[in-house]
């Protein structure tokens, strides 16, 4: 089984604290970069519910396994798909996060993968200051150098 190191600052408390913090951190990003704040946005899939409410979330079209966080803009650069054979432009950056030791589950890294399929750039972090890296490489294009 693939052990993961615990990443440098990753986040040791609730997972609604850090949501809240990452959507601030994110929005300030995207509104630097001059796009629209609102095209970042919080997947609300998470948390405990009642079998009554689960039941009309998915009655009304959640689907379970999305990432937290997606920001509906394009990176800075066109990018060139590793096949080489075509290209895929990436339409969004979707950030799953998670607090210190968790990590994906099955569900969540399938629907990743069929984000990355659509294209998608989908990443997980662990810290804020990752948060920042990524929405920074993403928006600037600097994940293609």
């Amino acid at each position: 089984k693939k052990q993961i190191m615990k990443p440098k600052g990753a986040y040791l408390g609730k997972e609604e604290s850090f949501q809240i913090s990452a959507m601030s951190v994110v929005r300030n990003i995207v509104r630097e970069a001059e796009h629209d704040p609102r095209c970042a946005m919080h997947i609300p899939n998470g948390g405990a519910r009642d079998v009554v409410t689960g039941s009309k979330m998915k009655s009304a079209g959640v689907v379970r396994g999305y990432p937290d966080i997606m920001i509906f803009a394009r990176e800075g650069v066109p990018p060139i798909n590793r096949r080489k054979s075509h290209i895929i432009p990436r339409c969004g950056l979707a950030i799953e996060l998670k607090v210190w030791p968790n990590k994906p589950n099955k569900e969540q890294e399938q629907v990743h993968e069929l984000l990355r399929a659509a294209g998608w750039r989908v990443v997980t972090c662990w810290s804020l200051d990752a948060i920042i890296e990524e929405c920074n490489r993403y928006i600037n294009g600097e994940w293609m150098r």
